[in-house]
């Protein structure tokens, strides 16, 4: 059985990679230099894409710069590592713990997905039916123009998905839990609930101690979270007292749950408030994406 990579590295890509191999001495030292298949695969779809033409052409469209900053990090081939990673940890996920029906292809729904950091990947696997949904009219239009074969249509505020019910057997969100409003979250939530096939995951991107701990220590992701390294400090005793802490991106009216920012979990607090009566909790990986942010995944009853 291929895995999650070879999965979304499509056979004209391969044999780009295998001619550039063939007629380029750098790109031969650096076969031997990766040492292995997958992580020759991992190069081209990152590096060598952003640098090959004829690798590029055989890859899915890359958002330009300006779309880009919409979802991810600017600079194009650390735009498409993450991508890259992010997306093959999630289907990993999925594969090890997730259902295949026995009639179709799994059917994956990128909840938020943006400019298509993660969803251009999910253009590449023959294996599925991707989906996309975001808020962002301009990214779902590139989205629509760029992706022939993911189905993405635009959600904004607090309207219905546009989707049946017990459609998707996989659904992933990296700022559900992470920054949306309590309010809002639980709206969506119910939304996800109703397009969820009995069986099927739901893997929910959070904040947790380890991402935390990350900012007091890093000046750097104390600049771009704007979290001080004292504030990051008490939101550390908050979480170990509370289990949630929600953090707005700025001063605003009303209250703190109803504005945008993000939100801190600790490990103990989806156990106790996430397994209801549509869902419960299979698995919480503190730092598992890129040792960072935590994924919790739960399993529609």
């Amino acid at each position: 059985m291929p895995t999650v990579l070879e999965s979304i590295s499509p056979e004209p890509m391969r044999q780009r990679l295998a001619e550039l191999c063939a007629a380029d001495a750098t790109a031969r030292v650096l076969t031997y230099l990766l040492g292995s298949q997958e992580k020759l695969l991992q190069w081209a779809h990152t590096i060598g894409g952003a640098a090959h033409p004829a690798l590029r052409e055989a890859l899915a469209p890359v958002p330009p710069l300006e779309m880009r900053r919409l979802s991810g990090p600017p600079d194009e081939a650390v735009f498409l590592w993450t991508g890259l990673v992010d997306v093959t940890n999630f289907l990993g996920i999925h594969a090890r713990l997730g259902a295949i029906p026995p009639e179709r292809k799994p059917r994956v729904l990128d909840f938020g997905c943006g400019a298509a950091r993660l969803t251009r990947f999910l253009e590449m696997h023959d294996g599925i039916e991707a989906f996309g949904v975001d808020a962002n009219p301009a990214a779902v239009e590139w989205c629509q123009l760029n992706l022939g074969h993911v189905l993405t249509l635009l959600q904004a505020g607090r309207q219905k998905l546009p989707f049946g019910d017990a459609l998707f057997d996989f659904v992933y969100s990296m700022t559900l839990f992470a920054e949306t409003p309590q309010g809002r979250m639980r709206q969506c939530l119910d939304e996800i609930t109703r397009v969820m096939a009995p069986g099927g995951l739901l893997l929910a991107v959070t904040y947790g101690p380890t991402a935390v701990e990350t900012i007091r220590t890093s000046p750097a992701h104390q600049e771009t979270m704007r979290i001080s390294a004292t504030r990051a400090a008490e939101l550390a005793e908050l979480l170990t007292k509370d289990g949630r802490v929600h953090v707005p991106f700025r001063d605003g009216e009303g209250p703190p749950d109803e504005q945008e920012g993000r939100t801190f979990i600790h490990p103990a607090y989806p156990p106790m408030h996430w397994n209801t009566d549509a869902f419960e909790v299979v698995e919480h990986i503190p730092g598992g994406l890129r040792n960072w942010q935590d994924i919790v995944v739960l399993r529609r009853k």
